[in-house]
């Protein structure tokens, strides 16, 4: 089952700004997964922040139920970035376990998705933010980012990489 997703507490404001207050997201659950899929673009993976505050009422939560409702995105997106993460580290015996209908293989992945969510949303928040002072430059900055993230996934060819990753699997 799906556990209740807190944001760390030194990420949550750029979720908060991103959603609420310039509305580039209608859920936080969006930016978490676009936050997850940049970081690991980027190889960016950071392990909790602040895993003793997880019950404070403040904190922005995706509920389990959110992750459910939503699950054919969730894990098409956790598996993708659970089989990339794997295969960077060349470990096959790991990688074909997170792969097996359990609960323990849909914790870890969900806790990858996580880590290269903290790691991809200052880097989100600044593409799509920075020192935008309009919503005009919110919407330029959207369009440039898009684009840039574009460049990144041809210039680094990493689709190209997969022949490589999924011959070594096999």
């Amino acid at each position: 089952m799906y556990k209740t997703i807190f944001l760390g507490l030194s990420y949550q404001e750029y979720y908060i700004i991103l959603k609420d207050e310039y509305k580039v997201y209608q859920k936080h659950f969006d930016t978490f997964l676009d936050a997850a899929i940049i970081g690991c673009m980027e190889n960016n993976f950071i392990y909790s922040d602040d895993p003793d505050t997880q019950n404070e009422k403040t904190r922005v939560r995706i509920e389990g139920g959110v992750i459910l409702n939503n699950k054919s995105k969730f894990d098409l997106i956790a598996n993708l970035i659970t089989f990339i993460h794997y295969s960077r580290m060349d470990d096959q015996k790991i990688l074909s376990k997170m792969f097996l209908d359990t609960n323990e293989a849909l914790q870890h992945k969900q806790s990858i998705v996580e880590n290269y969510a903290r790691g991809g949303i200052k880097n989100l928040y600044e593409g799509i933010v920075g020192n935008s002072t309009s919503k005009d430059d919110i919407l330029e900055n959207i369009v440039i980012f898009s684009r840039d993230i574009y460049d990144i996934i041809e210039f680094k060819d990493d689709f190209g990489d997969m022949d490589t990753i999924i011959g070594r699997l096999v």
